[in-house]
């Protein structure tokens, strides 16, 4: 009994890391953050912040079909540091299931997905800013952030899936014997 109850937890403690881990295999996206010159003084990208760049909650977990209404944002709310001219935004959010969405406007974002087949999932976001300098040193740059976290996704006649929605604690069990 004591090795039934042994195995059953070394199971649950692996598929709980494994499964719910806080990092992606292979994301689109990986988290980075970069900061690059475009043009003019070449020390103007140093007015980047590091963000950086997240996604909430970690994992996210549904049923299939469910809609989730993930967490995009960069820390501190801006990509850089003063008041310069915004050039060019471009974010895109990759589901890892084909489909894609774009970020528009700093900061934060809330899109909305729906996965139609249970399997666990890389969803991974990016976005940068190409900002100007004028008034000051007269360069361009960029700041980029991206953030990745994987998305779980249970099969509707699961336990976890009560009337098609996910609910909390009834994705992990209790190896206590």
């Amino acid at each position: 009994m004591r090795l039934r109850c042994l195995i059953l937890s070394l199971v649950v403690s692996f598929w709980g890391s494994a499964a719910f881990g806080q990092t992606c295999q292979s994301p689109r996206y990986p988290p980075n953050v970069s900061h690059l010159p475009l043009g003019g003084a070449t020390n103007c990208a140093n007015r980047c912040l590091n963000g950086p760049m997240k996604i909430t909650p970690i994992p996210i977990q549904a049923c299939e079909d469910e809609t989730i209404h993930p967490n995009i944002f960069v820390q501190n709310n801006a990509m850089s540091n003063g008041g310069d001219t915004v050039l060019e935004s471009v974010g895109t959010v990759d589901w890892d299931d084909g489909n894609q969405n774009q970020l528009t406007i700093c900061c934060k974002w809330t899109p909305t997905h729906a996965y139609p087949q249970a399997n666990t999932y890389c969803m991974s976001a990016t976005y940068h800013e190409d900002l100007n300098n004028a008034g000051g040193t007269g360069c361009s740059y960029r700041c980029s952030m991206s953030a990745a976290t994987p998305v779980v996704v249970f099969m509707k006649t699961s336990k976890q899936c009560i009337g098609g929605k996910f609910r909390a604690g009834t994705t992990r069990k209790s190896a206590s014997h």
